[in-house]
């Protein structure tokens, strides 16, 4: 399992976010000015990636197996856990740029909790695609199980509001047209994964590895597609919040999955060795 490269990428993504700089009006915030002088909700943003991100780029760099894929695996589910509640005090409106873009998004957004379901379980699927490189019956269950619950948190209220309603829904359309977007690509990817489940259904050998990959890049786009189009959105309605809203992404949304890949690589880290010691 090449779970190393995997952490790396992560550890760097979040140093990069704790790098990055927060835009709030014509306020710049760097990692240290966001723990002095920003609200108290959004110093966090700051503290998650700026420890994590280090102490997973050590992991990645100096530790062994064993102990790189245990660290990589508290930090990333740490760090969620944090970040969870940061952003559960984000969507009540910390400032005013902040609240134009939660407030536009709060209607039909799932909260940070129902977030935090579809997240896991789209890590779940990377870490079941990932695996059947090694091992495609196994990998391909764990992805098609994966890909089933996701596929069930389409049709389940999260925070009030179903996922498939959110996409049916004109208003969402209007007003923030990237989630549903981003809930039809990740249905997708549901259903590819999903479809793991029915090998004797999928073709063979190369063309069933194809269709690993295939999975494997609309689950990426369902990653990219809400930062892409929150920033193709602020530029074409408010351009004077295109700033906070790239900054944001880089910060949170960036964190946020830099995290769950720190997950990923952790799993994927204990699957590598305990095949060694299988074989």
């Amino acid at each position: 399992m090449r779970d190393r490269p995997l952490i790396l990428g992560a550890a760097i993504a979040l140093v990069a976010a704790f790098v990055c700089p927060l835009v709030l009006g014509e306020s710049w915030f760097f990692g240290p000015r966001l723990l002095a002088d920003a609200p108290p909700g959004l110093r966090i943003m700051a503290l998650v990636p700026g420890l994590v991100g280090p102490l997973a780029l050590l992991a990645g760099l100096r530790l062994r197996p064993l102990p790189r894929a245990v660290v990589s695996l508290l930090a990333g589910g740490v760090g969620v856990i944090v970040l969870v509640g940061t952003l559960e005090a984000l969507t009540a409106g910390q400032s005013d740029g902040l609240a134009q873009i939660f407030t536009r998004g709060a209607v039909v957004m799932p909260g940070p909790r129902g977030l935090l379901l579809f997240a896991l379980s789209m890590a779940a699927c990377f870490t079941g695609l990932a695996w059947a490189r090694r091992d495609e019956d196994m990998g391909g269950r764990v992805a098609g199980v994966a890909g089933a619950l996701l596929l069930a948190l389409h049709l389940a209220p999260l925070g009030g509001r179903t996922p498939l309603g959110i996409v049916l829904d004109g208003v969402a359309w209007k007003t923030a047209w990237p989630i549903p977007v981003t809930l039809i690509v990740s249905g997708a990817f549901a259903v590819v994964c999903a479809a793991q489940l029915f090998p004797d259904h999928l073709p063979a050998g190369r063309s069933r590895r194809w269709l690993l990959g295939l999975a494997a890049l609309i689950g990426l786009g369902a990653v990219l597609v809400l930062p892409v189009g929150l920033a193709l959105d602020a530029a074409a309605r408010s351009p004077e919040l295109l700033a906070t809203t790239v900054t944001m992404a880089v910060k949170i949304y960036g964190t946020w999955i830099a995290l769950h890949a720190l997950i990923v690589g952790g799993v994927l880290g204990l699957i590598g060795l305990s095949g060694k010691r299988t074989a």
